[in-house]
Formats: C-alpha cells, structure tokens, sequence
C-alpha cells in the first residue's frame, strides 16, 4: 500500500473518529515512509578499511572527521517526507494527547528544515507535559534559540519521572576516563554539581547565550526518545545502542547506502553522515579542574564525543596573551590577540568577547567589541580572585569561531609579601610611560619577533610599603629548554651557544594607590632564532621575591 493510500485512510478515519484504528494507520505511513526512503537513498562509500574504528553493539562507527559535501538527499524523500507530515498534522489535531504522534510530527519537521513549525507542532503537543516540553526544546535547538532551548529542557527535567530523569541527565556515555569512573560511583541524586560543572566547561563560547552544548545533548536524548518505537533509516527500532550512537555522535544529517560485495543483488547497508566537522567540547579530567589550562586542542582521532555546532562550520584554538591586574578588590585582564596570519579570519567581519568566569555558578562578565580588528587587545574587569578566562572570536557570516580559555589563580598574599602582575609585552614608542593606559595602544599580541627587534615590558608590583622601599629587580631573557641534537651540535661548535640577555637593577619602589607600575624596553639584537622565556623577579629586604615570566619566540626577519 502507498504513502497515498495511506494518507486517504487516514482522513477519512479522523472524520470517522475511530482513534486506534487512526493511530495504527499512522505508525503505517510512517514505517512506510522511512522503507521507501531507504530504497531510494544514493549509494555512498564506506570504510576505506572495510573496518570499524568502532563497534557499538549493532552498529560500526568511523571517526570521520572530513568536511566534505553532505550527500544530498533525493528529491522524492523530500515529497515521501510532506505527504507523511500532511498524515501526522491530520491524526495529532485528532489525537493531541497521543505522545508518538506529538512527537514524530516534530522529528520530521525539524528534519524536513522547518524548525518554526516545529516549535508550533511542540506547543501545540497535549501529551505528557515533560514530553511536550522536551519537544519544544528539540526544536528550539534546531532552531538555534539555545537560551530558549536550555530553559525548556530544564522545565521538563523537572517535570519527568524521577527515573527517566536520571537516563537523561546520565553522562557516562560521553565522559572519558578517569572521570566517567568517578562520575558512576556517585548516586543519581548526588549528580548535579559535577554535571553543572561539566556542562560549564563544556559550553563552547561563553559569550553567546544559552549552553548549546547542553540542549545538543538533551535534544539527542529527545531523539533516541524518538526513536524507542519508531522506524528510522537504520530500520530496527531503537535500542540501547542506537541510544549510545545517538547520544555520543548526534543523529544524521544525510543518508546514504553502500554494497557488501561487488557481486549483483549484494546486500546494501545504510550509512548516517553527521554534521563535519565535529570537536570535542566537553572537558577531560585535567581540564575539569579548571585551575589549568583549559584549551589545548578541541580535536581527536577518536573522541569519546563529538558535536558540530550549527554556528561555526570551523572552531579552532587561538593562542592570544594575557595579562592580569589588580585593582583594590578587582581584577583587571589585558588580552592581545592576533590572527592576521590565519587565512580563516582575513577580510571578515569579527565579534571579539573577553569572558572573565568565576565558576559555573557565578554569572560571567564579558567584554565585547564588534567589527574588531584581526589583531589587537581587549580588556575585561571583573571581581578580584581565581576565574577561567576565555577570549572569543566569532565570524557570523562565515560562519567561523575561535577561542582560548586559561584558568587563573589569585596569587595568595600577605601584609609582609608583594605581588606582581603578569608581564605585558609592547612595542616601544618614542616615550615610554609606565601608566598602563599608554602602553595598552602599543601591547603586542603572540606573534613572533624579528630578530634584533626591541621590546618593552609593563608590570605592576603591589604590597610595598605605602612610602617606598628600596626593590631589587632582575630581568633576564634565556632560551627555553634546548633540545638535546642543537646541545649536541653547541658543545661541539657547529651552532653558536644562545647569549642570555640579564639586567639587575636596585631602585626606590614607591606605589601610588598601592599599584608601583614599571615599563622597560629591552634589547634582544644579542639574540638568535628560537624560543626564549623572559623571567622577572622583585625582591625587597625581609620580604618573599615575587616573580612572573612570559615566553617569546624570535624568528629571521
């Protein structure tokens, strides 16, 4: 029987009214539908190995992590999908308590790209009211209303039965070792706090509002839901490993079909393609501690999850300079970045965002600049102590993102201690000034430095004596650790040993408005390609030094 025929029965059952007979004939179409669609998806390819970089239960999994072309879908799966629709719209009006109907109706209006209809269906749903609310936030997901996705989800979180909450909030299936291990020993209801830490991190970008993470994971939770009694291109009904896929990778975006075997009447296998390409956002147990470094790499060959966000077609990992300040009880973060050399950011229009985060459970504060330079420096105040801070870097229209993000401690401090700042680095002016506010126009972000280049430095010493006292101060500028080939090739004379560049100096430290700024232009000319690392230490009589360090490298001009 046709997908025709099937939408003929099913109007004249809902003018009838018989309502089992309407819901059963519904399943049929949508079963139908997805049989057919399956016949006529394009043939695709599969592993080049023939082999799974991963097996989850019936399925076989590979890491792909190309942006290649989705295979685009035939035009009749398109029509096959409206005329299943047209039957769902008629047997939901009939049946709007009915929580399959409610929710195969948005499903494939959420696939078919009409994510506004889908949130109508949703609102429309008269099902469980968990169910309708998770629905509303699938589709709000899809259509890229992350706040509004995030607080419906948290409305049918509350909202389900205890137990069916607990599967929708469970992160073993995401997390990577050791984490996952401490994560299971905890109770269901002794959760929360990990979890709301973890999602925390795992937020890509700070500045934009609502956690699309999160709701990425709640609507493929909402998906596998979906699927419990409902066919998809897989064919089988859902199981415990379509859930882990789902849950895991996200569900497909395009469909395809392979042969097993080149002989004829081979039997084909259907394959999913997600969105690509796809980064691993939520944090491992290093970065979960986010006193550390949070960002090295938002990449892996074999992640334990992924997700694609709709909004960035490319995330990448800047590496900009940072330097914090103290002002009475705030704290003042200088960020220089410069991507004029990355082809992704030439000649687009830039949103730049400075986040300066407590905690998860802290609102952020955020610094923004729209149209931004591709190089240049942005600043964030925020109350005094530890915070992560994460610098943000959004092309709308090309859909391209970046960011980096470092966990900062509040140095501790006694009366008897001074502090110092970080070291900010600048290209010298004709006058150098040790006010913050005249250097911040000349601060360098992390390119490199041409040899026989001069630089200046800026730092803030705090805690010396209101009238002054005399401060011992050491700058030095030495290669980073040296590999063992070029000491090898040093020892022997075949390359010329690296000079350390060192100035000492005593003088009268006198703060005002407890802050002793200081500006230093030093000469590297001594000083070949290389990496160096440059090392300041304060020292006053009877008094713990203090000191701070920045890495440089020096390339040929």
């Amino acid at each position: 029987m046709s997908l025709i025929s099937l939408a003929l029965i099913v109007f004249a059952l809902t003018a009838q009214g018989d309502s089992a007979a309407l819901l059963r004939q519904a399943r049929r179409a949508q079963t139908e539908f997805e049989r057919v669609r399956v016949l006529q998806l394009p043939m695709g390819l599969g592993s080049p190995t023939g082999e799974c970089d991963e097996r989850i239960g019936r399925f076989c999994y590979w890491h792909d992590a190309s942006s290649d072309s989705l295979p685009a879908e035939p035009r009749a799966v398109g029509r096959g999908r409206e005329r299943l629709l047209r039957v769902l719209d008629s047997a939901a009006r009939a049946l709007p308590g009915d929580d399959w109907l409610a929710g195969q109706r948005v499903r494939y209006l959420v696939e078919a790209g009409r994510p506004a209809d889908a949130l109508a269906a949703a609102r429309a749903c008269r099902a469980e009211r968990w169910w309708c609310e998770a629905l509303e936030g699938f589709a709000g997901h899809a259509a890229g209303d992350f706040s509004g996705a995030d607080s419906v989800f948290r409305s049918a979180l509350f909202d389900m039965p205890a137990d069916e909450r607990c599967r929708w909030t469970d992160l073993s299936m995401v997390l990577s070792e050791p984490l996952r291990r401490h994560y299971r020993r905890l109770p269901c209801v002794e959760r929360a706090a990990f979890e709301a830490r973890l999602w925390w991190l795992a937020q890509p970008l700070w500045s934009r509002s609502g956690n699309d993470r999160r709701t990425e994971h709640f609507a493929r939770r909402t998906m596998a839901t979906l699927l419990r009694h409902s066919r998809s291109p897989y064919g089988s009904l859902g199981g415990e490993d379509l859930t882990e896929l789902i849950v895991r990778y996200g569900w497909p975006e395009a469909w395809a079909q392979v042969a097993r075997g080149s002989s004829i009447g081979a039997e084909r296998s259907v394959i999913g393609h997600e969105r690509e390409p796809a980064y691993r956002f939520l944090p491992d147990a290093a970065q979960f501690d986010s006193r550390r470094t949070v960002d090295e790499s938002l990449t892996d060959p074999r992640p334990r999850e992924r997700y694609a966000p709709t909004y960035a077609a490319t995330f990448t990992v800047l590496e900009p300079a940072f330097a914090q300040f103290r002002r009475g009880e705030s704290t003042l973060v200088v960020a220089a970045y410069d991507v004029t050399r990355d082809s992704l950011f030439r000649d687009v229009t830039l949103d730049l965002a400075l986040v300066l985060a407590r905690d998860e459970a802290a609102a952020p504060y955020v610094a923004r600049r729209t149209g931004a330079e591709p190089a240049g420096v942005l600043v964030a105040a925020a109350p005094w102590g530890p915070a992560v801070l994460s610098l943000e870097l959004l092309a709308i229209r090309e859909r391209r993102a970046a960011r980096a993000r470092i966990g900062r401690l509040a140095p501790p401090s006694t009366a008897a201690d001074i502090t110092v700042s970080d070291l900010l680095l600048f290209d010298p002016p004709d006058s150098v000034s040790s006010e913050l506010d005249a250097v911040l126009p000349h601060v360098r972000g992390p390119a490199p430095l041409p040899r026989g280049s001069r630089i200046g430095l800026y730092w803030e010493a705090y805690g010396l004596a209101p009238e002054g006292e005399p401060l011992a101060t050491m700058v030095s500028v030495e290669p980073e650790r040296v590999g063992w080939l070029r000491g090898a090739f040093e020892s022997v004379g075949l390359v010329s040993r690296a000079r350390p560049v060192r100035l000492e100096w005593t003088e009268q430290g006198k703060p005002q408005d407890g802050i002793a700024a200081r500006a230093l232009v030093v000469d590297l000319s001594p000083l070949g390609p290389g990496r160096y690392r440059i090392e300041l230490a304060l020292t006053a009589a009877g008094r713990r030094s203090a000191s701070a360090s920045r890495s440089i490298r020096i390339t040929t001009p």
